[in-house]
C-alpha cells in the first residue's frame, strides 16, 4: 500500500457493553475492543502520510451472527438479549450483517476518502459517542 500511495485498512470492534445484561460476563473483551480502536487511530497516524486510511467499524449484538447460540450457556435466551438490545437502541432495532457490509463498502470507497482514524458507530444507537 505504501508503494502505491493508497489503501484502506478496516478494523472491527464491538461496543463491549454487553455487561449491561446480568449474567453475561465479557471479561477482558471491553479492554480488547478499546485496544483495537486505539490501534486504529495510532496506525492511521503512522500510515496516513503514505496515503493509507485506517478506520474501525464498531457494532454490537448482531443476532444473525449468533449461529447455534441457543446451544451455548446463555444466562438468557438469545431472543431476550435481542429484545433487550432493541429496547436500548435509539433506532428500536439491531444492527444487521448487511448494515456492517454496507458500512465497510462505504468506508473502503473513495466516497469516504477524507475519513481516517475514526471509529464508525454501527450500534443502532445502543452506544452514543
Amino acid at each position: 500500500m505504501s508503494t502505491q500511495g493508497s489503501g484502506v485498512i478496516l478494523t472491527f470492534s464491538a461496543s463491549a457493553v454487553c455487561a449491561f445484561f446480568p449474567g453475561v460476563y465479557v471479561g477482558g473483551f471491553g479492554i480488547a475492543c478499546t485496544a483495537i480502536e486505539t490501534l486504529t487511530k495510532q496506525l492511521a497516524a503512522e500510515v496516513g502520510q503514505d496515503g493509507i486510511r485506517v478506520n474501525c467499524l464498531r457494532s454490537e449484538g448482531i443476532p444473525e451472527s449468533w449461529e447455534d447460540a441457543s446451544t451455548g450457556e446463555w444466562s438468557a435466551p438469545p431472543e431476550e438479549i435481542e429484545a433487550f438490545l432493541k429496547q436500548r437502541s435509539l433506532l428500536g432495532r439491531v444492527t444487521t450483517l448487511a448494515d456492517v457490509g454496507n458500512a465497510a463498502a462505504f468506508m473502503a470507497s473513495d466516497r469516504a476518502g477524507a475519513t481516517t482514524g475514526t471509529v464508525f458507530n454501527l450500534t443502532s444507537g445502543t452506544v452514543v459517542d
